[in-house]
């Protein structure tokens, strides 16, 4: 077999998986869309949207929503777990719609770009052992 083989054979595999079960949209499942389709990506809303430099959701000068947090420098979300952004979590999480994982991946890290640029370290929270097991996969 020549260098090209392997490639042409993962060509050939995703052309009759996308035959046998077409992508679609994570979302409105529609069919040939990519994971987030464009019109279920304008719906995802934005989660911050507020002047407090902490959270980034609410008032500049005494936020609700995190003055109890002491020990968090910064904590931004991408979207709000409701509507569209909800629904992408909990597909990905609990119903495990992997391909949703590369486009929130992306919008992650371009909210990382813009916020955290400067951050030294970024440490996910670990799974407890037995909901790794029961999930199959680690989400964060």
């Amino acid at each position: 077999m020549g260098a090209g083989a392997p490639r042409n054979s993962r060509s050939l595999v995703a052309a009759v998986l996308d035959l046998v079960a077409p992508p679609k949209c994570g979302l409105c499942y529609e069919v040939q869309a990519p994971p987030i389709c464009d019109e279920c990506r304008a719906k995802i809303a934005p989660a911050c949207g507020g002047g407090c430099q902490r959270c980034g959701v609410g008032a500049a000068v005494g936020c609700p929503y995190c003055r109890e947090i002491g020990y968090l420098n910064a904590l931004r979300s991408v979207a709000r777990y409701e509507g569209a952004g909800g629904i992408a979590v909990r597909r990905l999480k609990f119903s495990r719609f992997t391909p949703l994982s590369l486009p929130m991946s992306e919008m992650m890290r371009a909210l990382y770009d813009e916020c955290f640029s400067d951050v030294d370290a970024v440490v996910p929270v670990p799974m407890h052992w037995l909901r790794l097991s029961v999930r199959g996969f680690n989400q964060s």
